[in-house]
């Protein structure tokens, strides 16, 4: 089975099994996702979400999806709290374009996002966009909740996904001041969704979306167009096969800089070791993610 095969069977275990949960720490069987964290931030469930309309109506575990995750390495950084995905429950809804952000957060969305929480000086005072998102943005809502005067934008090319990003900043944002940071579908198959942005982010984030052969081009120069002159892109990814290879040699052709690590963070990589060691479900090939630096 091809690795891009392994990914859409995840979708379609969603609709015909129905055993994915929240936040994707579930085994199904011939699945990627048998590895679903590596735990870098504390995770608590809300249980007593109030209702606008009804202010004295609380609801149960089951029905209350948001949790907090808090990087406990870094005692100052602020809780960011999102919305684990919903199941998915309709073809409709796997035919979406590139509907995998809102099945679960991924590895790689959650090391990009303590890397931002361990480097929060590189984004202060800085525009800062996070391409393919997915529905919670874990890595984009660090930067805008801890990052003081960041411009964030959170984007992602499935409406749905944009949808639940408007809530999650909604519920971020409340009662906080001087919060620079909104949602906005971009697609990198549609120049007319990214040109708009043209040269204006000092920082593009971007985790694990890499594994479409038809749109690795697409990402490719969608980050280049976007991104300011010495700007630089993050770019967080697993391996899986050559698809990393190949977006690397893609980004020589067009940027400055192109440079790939997989030691970025010792603690990270300790979390590697142990998961290579203890986990038989663990394949580095496909769960521990590289990170690309492209500078323009």
């Amino acid at each position: 089975m091809s690795k891009s095969q392994a990914r859409w069977d995840i979708l379609r275990n969603a609709i015909v099994e129905k055993k994915l949960t929240g936040d994707g720490d579930s085994s199904f069987s011939n699945s990627v996702r048998r590895f679903g964290s590596f735990d870098l931030f504390a995770r608590k469930q809300c249980n007593c979400v109030v209702n606008s309309d009804k202010p004295t109506t609380r609801k149960t575990k089951e029905e209350c999806k948001w949790f907090s995750y808090t990087c406990q390495e870094v005692p100052e950084s602020l809780d960011v709290w999102i919305q684990h995905p919903e199941p998915i429950t309709s073809v409709k809804d796997v035919l979406s374009f590139n509907n995998t952000g809102n099945v679960c957060i991924w590895p790689a969305e959650e090391v990009m996002a303590y890397y931002c929480v361990l480097h929060m000086h590189k984004f202060r005072n800085r525009s800062v966009l996070e391409l393919g998102g997915g529905s919670t943005c874990l890595a984009g809502m660090n930067v805008a909740l801890n990052c003081k005067n960041s411009h964030v934008l959170l984007s992602d090319g499935n409406v749905k996904c944009v949808e639940s990003l408007q809530q999650v900043i909604e519920m971020n944002t409340k009662n906080k001041n001087k919060v620079d940071v909104s949602a906005s579908v971009i697609r990198w198959d549609n120049p007319n969704h990214y040109q708009k942005h043209e040269e204006k982010f000092d920082y593009i984030l971007c985790a694990d979306c890499l594994f479409f052969d038809e749109h690795r081009p697409n990402l490719v120069d969608a980050t280049y167009a976007m991104l300011k002159p010495e700007g630089t892109a993050f770019v967080f990814a697993p391996r899986r096969g050559n698809t990393l290879a190949t977006f690397v040699d893609l980004c020589m052709d067009k940027f400055s800089q192109v440079s790939e690590s997989d030691f970025y963070c010792p603690l990270v990589s300790l979390k590697h070791e142990r998961a290579r060691k203890n986990n038989q479900h663990y394949d580095p090939d496909l769960h521990f993610p590289i990170m690309v630096e492209l500078m323009k």
